[in-house]
C-alpha cells in the first residue's frame, strides 16, 4: 500500500515539475535562434514539421509560436487553467513545433524525445492529487503512462537485440555493439568529432569485458523498461539505470541528451520526502475513504 501511495504521489508532482522544465526549455531554443540559419538548408524532416513549416518560418510566425509556448506553458502552470485541455494540446503542439524547427536542417534526431513525449501522453491526466478510491485509478493511469514512455526504450533495446541475433545467424558475430573495441571506438569517434581529450576514457573503456557486460547490462534494463512501471522499486531502478546511461553516453560517447536525464531525475525525485505533511494528508484520505488500502502493483 505505501508503495502504491508513493508512486502515485511522486507521478503527480514530477508532472507539475515537467512545467517548469518545459520553461527553461522553450527558453533554451529562443535563446539558440534558429531563424538565423541559412534558409537553403532548411529541410523539415517530419511529418508534423511539412504540414506546419514547410518552409523556413518568417519571424513573425516564429515568435507567434514562441508566445503561444509561453502563454500556454505558464497558463499551465496555475491551477485554474492546468486542467483545460485546449491549454494543454496547444502547449505539445507547440513544443513540437520548436522541437521540428530545431532539426529541419537535413539531420533528424531523437533528442528530446521523451520530453515531448512526457507532455503528449499526459494530456488526458488529470492534474489534481487523488484520495479514495481514485488512487487504485490513477495508479493504473500511471502505469500506463510511464509504460508507454519508457517503450521507446523498448523498442531501442529491441532493434540492438535484433541485429546482434542477425550477426550470429549470418555466421559474423562481433560486428556490432558487442564487439570488444566497439564502445572504444564510438567513444573515440565521439571525442573526435567534439575536437576533447581522450585519455582516462580510453583506459577505462579498454579494460577487457567491461565494455560488453555494461551493454548487455544496459540492454536488459532498457528492453524491459516498459514493463518497469508494475513494480514500484523496479521502476525507480529502472529511471537510474536510465538515467546513468545518458550521462554516460555524455561523458564517454559526446552524445548530448542533456534533456533525457534531466526528464527521469524529475520521475526519479522523492517528492514523497520533501512534501511529507502533503503525502501524510493522503494517506489520511485513503485511510479514512478506503480503510483497506490499495493493493501494491
Amino acid at each position: 500500500m505505501n508503495e502504491n501511495r508513493k508512486f502515485v504521489f511522486n507521478a503527480y508532482y514530477a508532472i507539475e515539475v515537467l512545467y517548469f522544465l518545459s520553461l527553461a526549455w522553450i527558453t533554451y531554443h529562443l535563446w539558440i535562434f534558429i531563424p538565423q540559419r541559412p534558409k537553403e538548408i532548411y529541410e523539415p524532416m517530419t511529418y508534423f514539421g511539412r504540414l506546419f513549416a514547410p518552409g523556413m518560418p518568417s519571424l513573425l510566425y516564429y515568435y507567434l509560436v514562441f508566445g503561444l509556448a509561453y502563454i500556454s506553458n505558464i497558463l499551465l502552470l496555475q491551477s485554474k487553467f492546468k486542467n483545460i485541455l485546449w491549454i494543454r494540446v496547444l502547449h505539445v503542439l507547440c513544443l513540437l513545433w520548436i522541437n521540428n524547427e530545431t532539426w529541419s536542417f537535413g539531420y533528424l534526431s531523437h533528442v528530446g524525445h521523451l520530453f515531448i513525449l512526457s507532455f503528449l501522453v499526459a494530456i488526458f491526466i488529470k492534474r489534481k492529487l487523488p484520495i479514495g478510491d481514485e488512487i487504485k485509478t490513477r495508479a493504473k493511469t500511471y502505469m500506463v503512462y510511464f509504460g508507454t514512455l519508457l517503450f521507446t526504450y523498448t523498442l531501442s533495446a529491441s532493434w540492438k537485440i535484433f541485429y546482434v541475433l542477425f550477426d550470429l545467424v549470418k555466421g559474423s558475430p562481433g560486428e556490432d555493439w558487442t564487439a570488444p573495441k566497439a564502445l572504444l571506438y564510438s567513444s573515440a569517434n565521439g571525442h573526435a568529432l567534439m575536437n576533447t581529450p581522450f585519455n582516462w576514457e580510453a583506459s577505462i573503456l579498454s579494460i577487457p569485458v567491461l565494455p560488453e557486460i555494461a551493454f548487455w547490462a544496459i540492454t536488459i534494463v532498457m528492453f524491459t523498461a516498459f514493463l518497469s512501471a508494475i513494480n514500484y522499486k523496479y521502476f525507480r531502478f529502472t529511471l537510474f539505470s536510465l538515467m546513468i546511461f545518458h550521462i554516460m553516453n555524455i561523458i564517454f560517447i559526446g552524445a548530448i541528451f542533456w534533456i533525457a536525464p534531466l526528464v527521469l531525475l524529475i520521475f526519479l525525485f522523492p517528492y514523497d520526502r520533501i512534501l511529507k505533511d502533503d503525502f501524510r494528508e493522503m494517506g489520511q484520505g485513503i485511510a479514512h475513504i478506503n480503510p483497506e488500502g490499495i493493493k501494491p502493483l
